[in-house]
């Protein structure tokens, strides 16, 4: 029980929802022992590299669509591969094809990728919530000197 309770610590300082850390933690838990012991190496840009590969059918056609070398997203998928101790991508074809951890990890890669947009709403929001009220106090004696000057 220790362990699961890491598990939502850790989930929780990534941010994650509650819904997200409850699918995360029973429908995968191998997958999610995986993402914990890599936390130290994972990072946003390599979530993104992986999830445009999948979604882009090719590293280069990832990179195209970032606007980064072909080499930088291959990299980062693979660090990140590495980082889980996981495949996510099967690179025996032309083409690389999604392994079932990869396409598990895709579901979940963008769930993160979400939460993390959310998270910087959020910062965003509150420092433009810290501009948008501007309080002026007036003391009673340079009250009575502004009303004098009038």
């Amino acid at each position: 029980m220790i362990y699961r309770e890491n598990h939502i610590l850790w989930c929780y300082c990534l941010g994650l929802s509650l819904g997200a850390i409850f699918v995360l933690l029973f429908y995968d838990s191998a997958l999610v022992n995986n993402i914990v012991k890599g936390l130290g190496m994972l990072n946003i840009e390599q979530l993104v590299a992986f999830v445009a590969a999948a979604e882009q059918g090719s590293f280069s056609a990832a990179a195209r669509h970032l606007g980064k070398s072909q080499s930088s997203v291959s990299i980062g998928v693979n660090n990140l591969e590495v980082d889980l101790g996981i495949t996510l991508f099967d690179r025996s074809t032309k083409y690389p094809k999604l392994t079932p951890q990869g396409e598990r990890m895709l579901s979940q890669a963008k769930v993160l990728l979400r939460q993390a947009e959310r998270i910087r709403n959020y910062s965003q929001a509150s420092v433009d919530s810290v501009e948008d009220t501007l309080k002026i106090a007036i003391d009673r004696c340079c009250h009575s000197l502004y009303s004098s000057r009038r």
